[in-house]
């Protein structure tokens, strides 16, 4: 199988007398925690600091090696996030039938408390700890200074914002609905740039580049299995849009913004039998193919991106994790996971990741340098 896959992988190679391009470094792990599943895993963006919450409401900071550099019980908490170098976090929960945020400092101290109307949805801080938001049901966002002043609260939707994240290249936060799916640029003064709706389907957002580029996923069952991949700008203007048939897309984007990779999984017919295969592909900015790997005994499911020098991330199988370089071929195969890898959180320059397992263990993983 090794033999085969390596084969498979070989289409897309140097050419001779072609210098081989340089090989993405392999993962380290810095930590493994085991126990109850984690409910929120972050990274700051800029690869400075790491947190998580596990189910028993216990919040912990890691540094950048890896290193515990507090830990605080927070019962009730299930949301995060963190300014660069962990300098700052917002942390969201509910207590009884009321739902909280607090500002945790990089010494673990809680700088203040506030509560919010409804049911808390999800929380964002900007890079440099100024400025946290919050929002709940009913499309409603709550925008504080780092002080615990409350500069507004405005409903933005109708409906409910599932996520939202600061866009730095934008200065807004990007939001995403559910039932139906919508997504849109909002500005921190909370007044709404740009909204697109999707029809209904399995939707999925990532954005990358210090937000220079949104893209979505859209998988659809009727009336076939179809896959349609949009990348937009932070102003909302298509870059492209492709459509294929498929199931179960996955997307990353690389640090600058100029790369897209994407794995999915799609019905092959033989002798009148069906069969199922998996693809990875990496495009640039415009939509263009650089290449594309897959097939039936090498099964790559998309993890991530790794920069300087580019490196796309696959659990094989969601189990055996390897590194395809910049042309399409097998840089590094090994270690097999400890379970079937779930997703994987980074930063925004892919330097700092955490790896979450089917099995509820959770990993903290080197990306870069």
């Amino acid at each position: 199988m090794l033999l085969l896959a390596c084969c498979l992988l070989g289409a897309a190679g140097c050419q001779p007398g072609e210098k081989p391009p340089p090989q993405p470094r392999r993962v380290g792990i810095l930590a493994h925690r085991t126990g109850q599943r984690p409910v929120a895993l972050v990274v700051a963006p800029d690869g400075g600091a790491a947190a998580s919450i596990t189910g028993e409401g216990k919040f912990t900071l890691l540094g950048p090696g890896g290193q515990a550099r507090f830990e605080r019980d927070l019962t009730g908490a299930f949301t995060a996030s963190i300014a660069n170098s962990g300098r700052a976090a917002i942390v969201g929960g509910k207590d009884g039938q009321r739902c909280w945020v607090r500002i945790i400092t990089e010494r673990g101290r809680v700088r203040w408390r506030q509560s919010v109307s409804g049911t808390l949805l999800g929380v964002a801080i900007t890079p440099d700890g100024q400025a946290a938001f919050a929002s709940t049901t009913g499309g409603r966002i709550y925008a504080f200074t780092l002080g615990g002043r409350l500069r507004w609260n405005r409903i933005i939707t109708e409906r409910d914002i599932s996520a939202l994240t600061y866009s730095e290249t934008a200065d807004a936060l990007l939001v995403e609905t559910t039932n139906p799916c919508g997504f849109g640029m909002i500005g921190i003064d909370g007044r709404t740039r740009w909204w697109q709706g999707r029809p209904v389907g399995h939707f999925t957002l990532v954005s990358g580049g210090r937000g220079s580029l949104v893209v979505t996923t859209l998988a659809s069952m009727s009336p076939s299995p179809s896959v349609r991949v949009t990348a937009l700008t932070p102003a909302g203007r298509d870059l492209f849009t492709r459509e294929f048939e498929g199931y179960e897309p996955r997307a990353a984007i690389s640090s600058d913004g100029s790369l897209v990779a994407l794995s999915y999984r799609r019905k092959l017919v033989h002798n009148g039998k069906s069969v199922m295969e998996r693809r990875v592909e990496l495009w640039n900015r415009d939509g263009k193919t650089l290449w594309r790997e897959g097939g039936l005994f090498f099964k790559p499911v998309l993890a991530g991106l790794q920069d300087d020098p580019t490196g796309v991330l696959i659990a094989e199988n969601y189990s055996l994790l390897s590194a395809l370089d910049r042309n399409g071929r097998l840089a590094w195969r090994g270690p097999a996971l400890r379970s079937d890898l779930v997703r994987l959180t980074h930063d925004e320059g892919w330097r700092l990741g955490w790896a979450d397992y089917e099995d509820g263990s959770f990993e903290l993983w080197r990306l870069g340098r």
